[in-house]
């Protein structure tokens, strides 16, 4: 039985590295709109989100004067005030996920400011919506989870903060323990083994890695093995085929970097 459940796990292991890449790779195409912006897109996505919420902010209001509700007054009210926050705090979120898309590894270290900023932000919107609605419903309780959230805001940054970069911490550190147990087992069943195995290149990858891997194997050029490719695939999309399945069952160089 154990050696029947080992090459099920390296089956869903390729999938799920297939599917991972997939992923990676389907990123580079989404959301057309941020093409012919580029680094300003943040800004321009802000300005956009601001128009959403100035039409809610009056949206609130007409409905607030035509049925005499005083909550959504409050709250429309309150949202006109802080509208400069908000876009503010948008072009910050926004470059922030823009950076974590196109440098993921270098902005990693990052991340936990702009996580521990939104809990923080999210909690200071809840503790106000908690008074204004407070002042309608005069439940003490509530009004003193809402004042306390706002005196300690910054407390609550921090404390954020440093669970953040606490499980930051923790990951890359479990992270970089597989990838070590991963190759101190494949060195280990290559020797016992006695048999070179074949891997998908992190090195001289264009899809896959696949071609970049076979002409890793046997020493040879790279642009070699894809022309064969290109040819295989002209002859009734045999290639295309082949690739996939090589890309799902050909496992990843432990020793290269996959981002």
């Amino acid at each position: 039985m154990p050696a029947k459940r080992k090459p099920k796990k390296e089956i869903e292991k390729r999938f799920e590295d297939f599917g991972e890449e997939m992923e990676g790779f389907g990123k580079k195409f989404e959301c057309p709109a941020q093409r012919p912006f580029g680094i300003i897109w943040p800004i321009v996505s802000s300005i956009f989100g601001i128009i959403l919420l100035a039409i809610a902010i009056w949206l609130l209001g007409f409905i607030s004067r035509e049925s005499g509700i005083g909550f959504l007054a409050a709250i429309s009210n309150f949202l006109l005030n802080y509208i400069g926050l908000f876009f503010i705090l948008s072009i910050f979120f926004s470059y922030a996920d823009y950076f974590r898309r196109i440098a993921k590894k270098e902005f990693a270290p990052f991340s936990p400011i702009a996580g521990a900023a939104g809990v923080t932000f999210a909690f200071w919107i809840l503790a106000h919506l908690l008074l204004i609605a407070n002042s309608y419903i005069s439940i003490a309780i509530l009004q003193k989870i809402a004042l306390f959230a706002l005196a300690q805001k910054y407390l609550i940054f921090v404390f954020f903060l440093f669970v953040l970069y606490l499980a930051f911490l923790l990951g890359r550190k479990e992270e970089e323990k597989i990838i070590r147990e991963e190759k101190h087992l494949n060195k280990k069943s290559e020797k016992q083994s006695g048999i070179k195995r074949l891997y998908r290149s992190g090195k001289e990858k264009l899809l896959g890695g696949v071609c970049g891997g076979i002409a890793e194997y046997f020493n040879i050029d790279p642009v070699i093995v894809r022309l064969l490719w290109i040819a295989l695939c002209f002859a009734g999309g045999a290639g295309i085929i082949l690739y996939i399945i090589a890309w799902i069952i050909i496992p990843r160089n432990p020793e290269h970097k996959w981002n």
